[in-house]
């Protein structure tokens, strides 16, 4: 009489149950991973981001420096030309509108690599380095009055019963193309007084 082995059909289970686990494990691996990689691929985004978003907001200070110098500049006619015509080289700064800060002369539209008045360069010229660009546009308009100012029908505060003068404000739009390259622009209005403007002399213009 032949005896019946009852377990034969459980042979290798454990065998099949460690080869499911480990798969299963493998796959939870390089779940883990691909996520890890991913977050590693935003944070490293949102850092070259914010990174030249502050370079932008920063580039607002050259752009205000820009338009004053070029605004004391005005009855010189504008910055004085370098080696090519229509252009000067200021220290990293390429200004390509020599005269934008003369009302309506500058350029309305936001700065990128081709529509600017002026570009700061990491290396001097060369758009293909992290750089910024400006564009910065001035119009006259009325200063508030200094007076005292006068009831309005509704008992709030009217407008002022003295005149003020002029200034000039500026809109100085500033675009900083930097890692990867990634872009931010940051918009700022800065004004002058137009006395200052117009009694500004040749030995005020610096460039």
């Amino acid at each position: 009489m032949q005896l019946y082995n009852e377990n034969h059909s459980e042979e290798g289970f454990v065998l099949v149950t460690a080869l499911m686990m480990l798969v299963v494990l493998t796959l939870l691996g390089l779940a883990t991973i691909m996520t890890s990689t991913v977050e590693l691929k935003i944070a490293g985004n949102d850092r070259v981001h914010k990174e030249t978003f502050y370079q932008a907001d920063g580039g607002t200070e050259t752009g205000s420096v820009l338009a004053y110098e070029n605004a004391l500049c005005i009855n010189s006619g504008g910055f004085t030309e370098g080696g090519t015509p229509g252009r000067a080289d200021i220290g990293f700064v390429r200004v390509t509108n020599l005269s934008f800060a003369e009302p309506g002369q500058g350029t309305l539209a936001l700065p990128d690599d081709a529509i600017r008045d002026a570009a700061y360069y990491t290396v001097l010229g060369d758009d293909l380095e992290q750089h910024t660009n400006f564009t910065i546009n001035g119009k006259t308009e009325n200063t508030p009055g200094s007076g005292l100012r006068m009831i309005s029908g509704y008992g709030g505060l009217g407008g002022g019963s003295a005149a003020g003068g002029t200034h000039m404000r500026y809109t100085v739009n500033a675009q900083r193309v930097g890692k990867g390259n990634s872009r931010s622009t940051v918009t700022l209005d800065w004004k002058i007084s137009t006395h200052l403007i117009n009694n500004a002399s040749s030995f005020d213009c610096k460039y």
